[in-house]
Protein backbone atom coordinates (compact mmCIF):
# COMPACT_ATOMS: atom_id res chain seq x y z
CA UNK A 1 0.00 0.00 0.00
CA UNK A 2 1.67 3.26 -0.80
CA UNK A 3 3.01 5.20 1.47
CA UNK A 4 2.05 8.36 0.42
CA UNK A 5 -1.88 7.20 0.00
CA UNK A 6 -1.46 6.43 3.75
CA UNK A 7 -0.80 9.38 5.12
CA UNK A 8 -2.69 11.65 2.74
CA UNK A 9 -5.68 11.42 5.67
CA UNK A 10 -3.52 11.71 8.33
CA UNK A 11 -1.85 14.84 7.02
CA UNK A 12 -5.46 16.21 6.46
CA UNK A 13 -6.84 15.76 10.18
CA UNK A 14 -3.60 16.95 11.15
CA UNK A 15 -2.77 19.95 9.23
CA UNK A 16 -2.96 22.83 12.06
CA UNK A 17 0.68 21.41 13.37
CA UNK A 18 3.22 23.69 12.69
CA UNK A 19 6.83 22.51 12.19
CA UNK A 20 10.37 24.38 10.92
CA UNK A 21 11.15 26.42 8.03
CA UNK A 22 12.82 24.41 5.11
CA UNK A 23 14.95 26.51 2.50
CA UNK A 24 15.19 25.62 -0.85
CA UNK A 25 17.73 24.28 -2.54
CA UNK A 26 20.06 24.17 -5.33
CA UNK A 27 19.46 20.22 -6.11
CA UNK A 28 21.66 18.26 -9.06
CA UNK A 29 19.78 14.98 -10.55
CA UNK A 30 19.24 12.15 -8.04
CA UNK A 31 20.64 8.29 -9.91
CA UNK A 32 19.03 5.39 -8.92
CA UNK A 33 19.93 4.43 -5.24
CA UNK A 34 21.75 0.95 -3.88
CA UNK A 35 20.19 -0.08 -0.83
CA UNK A 36 22.10 -2.53 1.48
CA UNK A 37 20.53 -4.73 3.56
CA UNK A 38 20.67 -3.29 7.07
CA UNK A 39 19.97 0.08 5.86
CA UNK A 40 16.73 1.51 8.26
CA UNK A 41 15.20 4.87 8.49
CA UNK A 42 12.65 6.85 10.92
CA UNK A 43 10.24 9.63 10.43
CA UNK A 44 7.06 10.81 12.80
CA UNK A 45 5.55 13.20 15.24
CA UNK A 46 4.15 13.35 18.30
CA UNK A 47 1.06 16.33 18.63
CA UNK A 48 0.01 18.04 21.91
CA UNK A 49 -3.87 18.44 20.06
CA UNK A 50 -4.76 20.47 23.61
CA UNK A 51 -2.07 23.09 22.73
CA UNK A 52 -3.14 23.38 19.32
CA UNK A 53 -6.88 24.12 20.02
CA UNK A 54 -6.47 25.73 22.91
CA UNK A 55 -6.85 29.36 20.11
CA UNK A 56 -9.79 27.77 18.79
CA UNK A 57 -11.39 27.51 21.86
CA UNK A 58 -10.21 30.79 23.35
CA UNK A 59 -11.72 32.55 20.32
CA UNK A 60 -15.01 30.44 21.18
CA UNK A 61 -15.37 31.86 24.27
CA UNK A 62 -14.32 35.22 23.54
CA UNK A 63 -17.39 35.11 20.69
CA UNK A 64 -19.89 32.67 21.26
CA UNK A 65 -22.66 34.76 20.40
CA UNK A 66 -21.62 34.61 16.58
CA UNK A 67 -22.62 31.11 17.32
CA UNK A 68 -25.92 31.27 18.24
CA UNK A 69 -24.73 31.01 22.07
CA UNK A 70 -26.29 32.76 25.05
CA UNK A 71 -24.09 31.28 27.51
CA UNK A 72 -20.78 28.35 27.63
CA UNK A 73 -21.30 26.90 31.56
CA UNK A 74 -18.28 23.98 30.19
CA UNK A 75 -15.76 24.12 26.90
CA UNK A 76 -13.07 21.43 27.37
CA UNK A 77 -10.80 19.58 24.69
CA UNK A 78 -7.81 17.60 25.61
CA UNK A 79 -5.99 15.21 23.34
CA UNK A 80 -2.74 13.92 21.26
CA UNK A 81 -1.33 12.20 17.76
CA UNK A 82 0.88 10.01 17.53
CA UNK A 83 2.51 9.08 14.46
CA UNK A 84 5.54 7.02 13.96
CA UNK A 85 7.30 4.57 10.99
CA UNK A 86 10.34 2.31 11.05
CA UNK A 87 11.71 0.85 7.54
CA UNK A 88 14.20 -1.22 7.12
CA UNK A 89 15.82 -3.10 4.24
CA UNK A 90 15.25 -6.42 4.76
CA UNK A 91 16.75 -8.43 2.04
CA UNK A 92 18.27 -8.40 -1.74
CA UNK A 93 18.31 -10.94 -4.22
CA UNK A 94 19.44 -10.88 -7.73
CA UNK A 95 16.29 -8.09 -8.84
CA UNK A 96 14.45 -6.58 -5.38
CA UNK A 97 14.83 -5.76 -2.51
CA UNK A 98 12.85 -6.22 0.44
CA UNK A 99 11.69 -3.54 2.46
CA UNK A 100 10.04 -4.09 5.85
CA UNK A 101 7.80 -0.91 7.06
CA UNK A 102 6.30 -0.52 10.29
CA UNK A 103 3.69 2.00 11.76
CA UNK A 104 1.88 3.18 14.57
CA UNK A 105 -0.99 6.06 14.62
CA UNK A 106 -2.21 6.86 17.82
CA UNK A 107 -4.99 9.42 18.64
CA UNK A 108 -6.61 10.25 21.70
CA UNK A 109 -9.35 12.81 22.64
CA UNK A 110 -11.48 13.97 25.65
CA UNK A 111 -14.20 17.05 24.35
CA UNK A 112 -16.96 18.70 26.98
CA UNK A 113 -19.12 21.48 26.23
CA UNK A 114 -22.69 22.68 27.90
CA UNK A 115 -24.24 25.45 26.32
CA UNK A 116 -27.34 27.16 25.97
CA UNK A 117 -28.37 28.26 22.51
CA UNK A 118 -30.60 30.48 21.63
CA UNK A 119 -31.78 29.04 17.72
CA UNK A 120 -32.48 25.75 18.43
CA UNK A 121 -36.25 24.93 17.06
CA UNK A 122 -39.00 23.97 19.37
CA UNK A 123 -40.32 21.08 20.16
CA UNK A 124 -43.82 19.72 18.31
CA UNK A 125 -45.00 18.50 15.11
CA UNK A 126 -44.65 21.18 12.16
CA UNK A 127 -46.52 20.91 8.33
CA UNK A 128 -44.92 22.72 5.45
CA UNK A 129 -44.30 21.84 2.26
CA UNK A 130 -42.86 18.90 0.40
CA UNK A 131 -43.95 19.55 -3.51
CA UNK A 132 -39.92 20.45 -3.76
CA UNK A 133 -39.12 16.40 -2.42
CA UNK A 134 -37.60 18.49 1.09
CA UNK A 135 -39.65 20.08 3.98
CA UNK A 136 -40.42 23.89 3.65
CA UNK A 137 -41.80 25.16 6.48
CA UNK A 138 -41.79 27.30 9.90
CA UNK A 139 -40.21 25.88 12.72
CA UNK A 140 -40.39 28.42 15.93
CA UNK A 141 -36.95 28.56 17.23
CA UNK A 142 -36.36 28.12 21.03
CA UNK A 143 -32.98 28.71 23.80
CA UNK A 144 -32.05 25.37 25.25
CA UNK A 145 -28.99 23.91 26.54
CA UNK A 146 -27.03 20.92 25.00
CA UNK A 147 -24.39 18.70 26.61
CA UNK A 148 -21.83 16.84 24.72
CA UNK A 149 -19.45 14.61 25.88
CA UNK A 150 -16.48 12.20 23.93
CA UNK A 151 -14.19 10.50 24.69
CA UNK A 152 -12.19 8.71 21.51
CA UNK A 153 -8.99 6.60 21.26
CA UNK A 154 -7.84 5.12 18.80
CA UNK A 155 -4.83 2.74 17.36
CA UNK A 156 -3.81 1.85 14.07
CA UNK A 157 -0.80 -0.44 13.64
CA UNK A 158 0.62 -1.94 10.55
CA UNK A 159 3.83 -4.30 9.49
CA UNK A 160 4.46 -4.91 6.02
CA UNK A 161 6.68 -5.55 3.42
CA UNK A 162 7.43 -4.43 -0.54
CA UNK A 163 9.40 -5.19 -3.43
CA UNK A 164 11.29 -2.98 -5.52
CA UNK A 165 12.77 -2.91 -8.35
CA UNK A 166 16.46 -3.05 -7.83
CA UNK A 167 17.22 -1.98 -11.90
CA UNK A 168 14.88 1.27 -10.86
CA UNK A 169 13.54 1.22 -7.70
CA UNK A 170 9.76 0.40 -9.09
CA UNK A 171 7.15 -1.23 -7.11
CA UNK A 172 6.13 -4.69 -7.58
CA UNK A 173 4.24 -5.67 -4.77
CA UNK A 174 3.37 -5.27 -1.42
CA UNK A 175 1.31 -6.53 1.67
CA UNK A 176 0.38 -5.14 4.79
CA UNK A 177 -1.07 -6.21 8.16
CA UNK A 178 -3.29 -3.89 9.40
CA UNK A 179 -5.09 -3.90 13.23
CA UNK A 180 -7.57 -0.82 13.85
CA UNK A 181 -8.69 -0.90 17.66
CA UNK A 182 -11.39 1.93 18.65
CA UNK A 183 -12.81 2.80 21.48
CA UNK A 184 -15.11 5.86 21.98
CA UNK A 185 -17.91 7.08 24.39
CA UNK A 186 -20.26 9.73 23.23
CA UNK A 187 -22.99 11.15 26.03
CA UNK A 188 -25.76 13.68 24.51
CA UNK A 189 -27.89 15.77 26.79
CA UNK A 190 -30.87 17.72 25.53
CA UNK A 191 -29.94 17.12 21.63
CA UNK A 192 -32.31 17.66 18.92
CA UNK A 193 -34.00 15.27 16.80
CA UNK A 194 -36.19 15.84 13.54
CA UNK A 195 -38.46 13.16 12.72
CA UNK A 196 -39.88 14.02 8.61
CA UNK A 197 -42.45 12.40 7.39
CA UNK A 198 -42.63 13.31 3.48
CA UNK A 199 -46.16 11.72 3.20
CA UNK A 200 -48.07 13.64 5.57
CA UNK A 201 -45.31 16.35 4.76
CA UNK A 202 -44.71 17.14 8.47
CA UNK A 203 -41.33 17.48 11.04
CA UNK A 204 -41.96 16.45 14.41
CA UNK A 205 -39.46 17.75 16.72
CA UNK A 206 -38.07 15.94 20.08
CA UNK A 207 -35.17 16.16 22.30
CA UNK A 208 -33.22 13.05 23.38
CA UNK A 209 -30.35 11.98 25.33
CA UNK A 210 -28.20 9.61 24.39
CA UNK A 211 -25.31 7.40 25.88
CA UNK A 212 -23.17 5.75 23.16
CA UNK A 213 -20.28 3.64 22.81
CA UNK A 214 -18.25 2.26 19.80
CA UNK A 215 -16.00 -0.01 19.69
CA UNK A 216 -13.85 -1.42 16.39
CA UNK A 217 -11.51 -4.21 16.69
CA UNK A 218 -10.54 -5.15 13.14
CA UNK A 219 -7.48 -6.73 11.31
CA UNK A 220 -6.99 -6.34 7.72
CA UNK A 221 -4.03 -8.11 5.24
CA UNK A 222 -3.96 -6.20 1.98
CA UNK A 223 -2.39 -7.15 -1.07
CA UNK A 224 -1.20 -5.11 -3.83
CA UNK A 225 0.47 -6.49 -7.10
CA UNK A 226 1.47 -3.65 -9.74
CA UNK A 227 2.44 -4.72 -13.74
CA UNK A 228 4.29 -3.17 -14.93
CA UNK A 229 6.28 -1.89 -11.79
CA UNK A 230 5.00 1.24 -10.56
CA UNK A 231 7.91 3.75 -11.16
CA UNK A 232 6.95 6.18 -8.45
CA UNK A 233 10.83 7.93 -8.72
CA UNK A 234 11.27 8.10 -12.23
CA UNK A 235 14.94 8.01 -11.88
CA UNK A 236 17.00 10.23 -12.42
CA UNK A 237 15.12 12.68 -10.33
CA UNK A 238 15.50 16.23 -12.22
CA UNK A 239 14.63 18.96 -9.96
CA UNK A 240 11.22 20.45 -11.18
CA UNK A 241 10.05 17.64 -13.42
CA UNK A 242 6.97 16.30 -13.75
CA UNK A 243 6.10 12.65 -14.62
CA UNK A 244 3.56 9.94 -14.89
CA UNK A 245 3.51 6.23 -12.75
CA UNK A 246 1.02 4.33 -14.99
CA UNK A 247 0.32 0.02 -14.06
CA UNK A 248 -2.23 -2.07 -13.29
CA UNK A 249 -2.66 -3.10 -9.64
CA UNK A 250 -4.73 -6.18 -8.70
CA UNK A 251 -5.89 -5.62 -5.10
CA UNK A 252 -6.73 -8.33 -2.33
CA UNK A 253 -7.41 -8.74 0.77
CA UNK A 254 -8.40 -10.81 4.22
CA UNK A 255 -10.66 -8.88 6.48
CA UNK A 256 -11.77 -9.95 10.09
CA UNK A 257 -12.74 -8.48 13.15
CA UNK A 258 -16.22 -6.37 14.15
CA UNK A 259 -18.23 -3.14 14.76
CA UNK A 260 -20.21 -2.39 17.67
CA UNK A 261 -22.45 0.54 18.50
CA UNK A 262 -23.94 -0.11 22.52
CA UNK A 263 -26.86 2.60 23.33
CA UNK A 264 -29.18 2.53 20.48
CA UNK A 265 -32.59 1.49 20.52
CA UNK A 266 -33.84 -1.05 19.19
CA UNK A 267 -36.60 0.59 16.42
CA UNK A 268 -32.78 3.13 15.73
CA UNK A 269 -30.56 0.40 15.05
CA UNK A 270 -33.17 -1.10 12.88
CA UNK A 271 -33.95 2.48 11.19
CA UNK A 272 -29.66 2.49 10.94
CA UNK A 273 -29.58 -0.21 8.56
CA UNK A 274 -32.80 0.29 6.39
CA UNK A 275 -31.17 3.57 5.82
CA UNK A 276 -27.48 1.84 5.39
CA UNK A 277 -29.18 -1.16 2.70
CA UNK A 278 -31.40 1.83 0.94
CA UNK A 279 -27.93 3.50 0.41
CA UNK A 280 -26.56 0.49 -0.91
CA UNK A 281 -29.73 -0.46 -3.25
CA UNK A 282 -29.36 3.06 -5.08
CA UNK A 283 -26.33 2.08 -6.28
CA UNK A 284 -27.09 0.54 -9.68
CA UNK A 285 -25.98 -3.70 -9.69
CA UNK A 286 -24.10 -3.45 -6.08
CA UNK A 287 -25.71 -6.17 -3.56
CA UNK A 288 -24.87 -6.01 0.01
CA UNK A 289 -25.71 -8.69 2.81
CA UNK A 290 -24.35 -9.08 6.27
CA UNK A 291 -25.44 -5.39 7.35
CA UNK A 292 -28.46 -6.03 9.54
CA UNK A 293 -27.24 -5.32 12.97
CA UNK A 294 -24.66 -4.51 15.69
CA UNK A 295 -22.35 -6.04 16.05
CA UNK A 296 -21.05 -5.51 12.58
CA UNK A 297 -18.88 -8.56 11.64
CA UNK A 298 -17.07 -8.38 8.79
CA UNK A 299 -16.77 -11.94 8.25
CA UNK A 300 -20.36 -11.98 7.60
CA UNK A 301 -20.83 -9.39 4.83
CA UNK A 302 -20.70 -9.85 1.16
CA UNK A 303 -20.19 -7.49 -1.58
CA UNK A 304 -21.27 -8.41 -5.24
CA UNK A 305 -21.19 -5.71 -8.08
CA UNK A 306 -22.72 -6.92 -11.22
CA UNK A 307 -23.12 -10.30 -10.40
CA UNK A 308 -19.35 -10.41 -9.56
CA UNK A 309 -18.50 -11.34 -5.80
CA UNK A 310 -15.86 -8.70 -4.57
CA UNK A 311 -16.32 -9.80 -0.46
CA UNK A 312 -17.39 -13.20 1.11
CA UNK A 313 -16.45 -15.14 3.76
CA UNK A 314 -13.68 -12.14 4.58
CA UNK A 315 -11.88 -12.78 1.68
CA UNK A 316 -11.63 -9.69 -0.80
CA UNK A 317 -11.34 -11.48 -4.17
CA UNK A 318 -8.69 -9.77 -6.75
CA UNK A 319 -9.94 -6.91 -8.46
CA UNK A 320 -7.60 -5.62 -10.66
CA UNK A 321 -8.08 -1.92 -11.75
CA UNK A 322 -5.98 0.85 -13.36
CA UNK A 323 -3.24 3.10 -11.79
CA UNK A 324 -2.47 6.57 -13.09
CA UNK A 325 -0.34 8.88 -11.19
CA UNK A 326 0.93 12.15 -12.16
CA UNK A 327 3.54 13.07 -10.05
CA UNK A 328 6.22 15.92 -9.26
CA UNK A 329 9.54 16.81 -7.51
CA UNK A 330 10.85 20.10 -5.99
CA UNK A 331 14.72 20.26 -4.87
CA UNK A 332 15.13 21.43 -1.19
CA UNK A 333 17.68 21.29 1.27
CA UNK A 334 16.55 20.19 4.81
CA UNK A 335 17.95 18.79 8.49
CA UNK A 336 17.55 15.34 8.65
CA UNK A 337 17.68 12.88 11.17
CA UNK A 338 21.46 13.64 11.42
CA UNK A 339 21.21 16.75 12.61
CA UNK A 340 22.54 17.96 9.45
CA UNK A 341 21.16 19.58 6.25
CA UNK A 342 20.83 17.66 3.11
CA UNK A 343 19.73 17.94 -0.56
CA UNK A 344 16.17 16.54 -0.20
CA UNK A 345 13.54 16.16 -3.21
CA UNK A 346 9.52 16.70 -2.24
CA UNK A 347 7.31 14.37 -4.73
CA UNK A 348 4.00 15.20 -4.68
CA UNK A 349 0.93 14.48 -6.92
CA UNK A 350 1.32 17.20 -10.16
CA UNK A 351 -0.19 20.75 -9.16
CA UNK A 352 -1.59 22.63 -11.74
CA UNK A 353 -0.27 26.05 -12.15
CA UNK A 354 -2.81 28.62 -9.84
CA UNK A 355 -4.33 25.63 -8.18
CA UNK A 356 -2.95 26.35 -4.84
CA UNK A 357 -4.95 22.93 -3.07
CA UNK A 358 -2.96 21.68 0.92
CA UNK A 359 -0.39 19.46 -0.87
CA UNK A 360 1.39 16.66 0.89
CA UNK A 361 4.90 15.50 -0.11
CA UNK A 362 7.37 12.79 0.72
CA UNK A 363 10.76 13.90 1.29
CA UNK A 364 13.00 11.65 -1.06
CA UNK A 365 16.35 12.02 0.92
CA UNK A 366 19.66 11.57 -1.82
CA UNK A 367 21.69 10.77 0.89
CA UNK A 368 19.85 8.14 1.98
CA UNK A 369 18.16 6.90 -1.50
CA UNK A 370 14.65 6.53 0.42
CA UNK A 371 11.68 8.28 2.00
CA UNK A 372 12.24 9.66 5.34
CA UNK A 373 9.53 11.98 5.80
CA UNK A 374 6.43 13.45 4.97
CA UNK A 375 5.52 17.46 4.73
CA UNK A 376 2.65 19.23 4.00
CA UNK A 377 1.74 23.03 2.78
CA UNK A 378 -1.21 24.89 2.93
CA UNK A 379 -0.19 26.01 -0.95
CA UNK A 380 1.65 26.60 -3.52
CA UNK A 381 4.24 28.82 -1.54
CA UNK A 382 6.62 27.42 0.51
CA UNK A 383 7.99 30.53 2.58
CA UNK A 384 5.66 29.69 5.45
CA UNK A 385 6.77 26.21 7.75
CA UNK A 386 5.05 23.42 6.70
CA UNK A 387 1.36 23.04 8.29
CA UNK A 388 1.94 18.95 9.36
CA UNK A 389 5.18 17.11 9.27
CA UNK A 390 6.29 13.75 9.70
CA UNK A 391 10.15 14.19 10.80
CA UNK A 392 12.65 12.32 10.39
CA UNK A 393 13.97 10.98 13.20
CA UNK A 394 16.92 7.98 13.88
CA UNK A 395 15.42 4.39 13.35
CA UNK A 396 16.34 3.51 16.96
CA UNK A 397 13.85 6.26 18.25
CA UNK A 398 10.99 5.84 15.35
CA UNK A 399 11.44 1.85 17.32
CA UNK A 400 11.09 3.58 20.61
CA UNK A 401 8.16 5.49 19.44
CA UNK A 402 6.39 3.14 17.80
CA UNK A 403 6.45 0.87 21.27
CA UNK A 404 5.45 3.56 23.28
CA UNK A 405 2.43 4.34 20.92
CA UNK A 406 1.04 0.57 20.86
CA UNK A 407 1.47 0.97 24.83
CA UNK A 408 0.17 3.91 25.35
CA UNK A 409 -2.64 4.30 22.78
CA UNK A 410 -4.09 0.86 23.25
CA UNK A 411 -7.67 1.35 23.52
CA UNK A 412 -8.32 -2.61 24.67
CA UNK A 413 -5.04 -3.07 26.93
CA UNK A 414 -4.78 -6.43 28.59
CA UNK A 415 -6.29 -7.17 31.93
CA UNK A 416 -3.42 -7.09 34.87
CA UNK A 417 -2.45 -10.50 35.95
CA UNK A 418 -2.43 -12.05 39.49
CA UNK A 419 1.55 -10.95 40.62
CA UNK A 420 1.92 -14.35 42.36
CA UNK A 421 -0.05 -16.91 39.64
CA UNK A 422 2.17 -14.98 37.17
CA UNK A 423 5.43 -15.43 38.79
CA UNK A 424 4.67 -19.09 38.42
CA UNK A 425 3.03 -18.93 34.81
CA UNK A 426 3.57 -16.29 32.76
CA UNK A 427 7.17 -15.62 30.89
CA UNK A 428 10.36 -15.83 31.47
CA UNK A 429 8.54 -18.39 34.40
CA UNK A 430 10.59 -16.99 37.01
CA UNK A 431 8.61 -18.82 40.01
CA UNK A 432 8.82 -22.31 38.29
CA UNK A 433 12.84 -21.70 37.88
CA UNK A 434 13.07 -20.75 41.76
CA UNK A 435 11.21 -23.76 42.54
CA UNK A 436 13.88 -25.99 40.78
CA UNK A 437 16.39 -23.86 42.08
CA UNK A 438 15.73 -24.31 45.42
CA UNK A 439 15.05 -28.17 44.68
CA UNK A 440 18.09 -28.83 43.64
CA UNK A 441 19.87 -26.62 46.20
CA UNK A 442 17.88 -29.16 48.64
CA UNK A 443 18.89 -32.35 46.87
CA UNK A 444 22.14 -31.34 47.08
CA UNK A 445 22.13 -30.22 50.10
CA UNK A 446 20.62 -33.38 51.66
CA UNK A 447 23.32 -35.53 49.34
CA UNK A 448 26.07 -33.62 51.08
CA UNK A 449 24.79 -34.44 54.13
CA UNK A 450 24.04 -38.02 53.81
CA UNK A 451 27.51 -38.55 52.09
CA UNK A 452 28.94 -36.25 54.82
CA UNK A 453 27.37 -39.47 57.38
CA UNK A 454 29.04 -42.35 55.38
CA UNK A 455 32.64 -40.90 55.28
CA UNK A 456 32.93 -40.18 58.91
CA UNK A 457 35.34 -41.81 60.98
CA UNK A 458 33.16 -44.76 62.94
CA UNK A 459 32.87 -43.96 67.14
CA UNK A 460 34.98 -46.59 69.41
CA UNK A 461 32.76 -48.69 70.77
CA UNK A 462 31.62 -47.51 74.43
CA UNK A 463 33.33 -49.60 77.07
CA UNK A 464 31.42 -51.43 79.32
CA UNK A 465 31.03 -50.43 83.08
CA UNK A 466 33.34 -52.14 85.53
CA UNK A 467 31.16 -55.27 87.48
CA UNK A 468 29.64 -54.20 91.16
CA UNK A 469 31.60 -55.21 94.03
Amino acid sequence: MSLQRRFLLLGLVAAIALSTLAVPAVAQPAPVPTWTVGKAVGYGTNLDLTALAAPFLQALQADYASYNITSIQELNFTGSLDAWVHQTVQSKTDTYYVLATETADGLRVHFVLKATFDNLPLPGTYTGDCSSGFFEGDVPETTRTVEATLDLTSLVSTSGTSRWSISDLALIQSTDDVTAQISAHAALKGLPMADLNLTACQETITYEDRDLSITVNTHDVVRELFSPALDVFEFPINPGEDWWANASATVGANVSGTINVVGLSAADEQAFFENLTAAFQSVPGLAVTGLDHFPIDLARITVTVGGVNYLQGGIVHDTTYPVEEHLQAREWNMTLADGNIHEVFLISTYQEPGFCLPTLYAVYSVDDGMIVGYQMYAGCSMSLPPVFELKPVSPAAAQDHLQQTETNYNPFPPAPGNAIVDFFVAAPYWGILLLVIAAVAVAAFVLVRRRGRRTAPPMPPQVPPPPAP
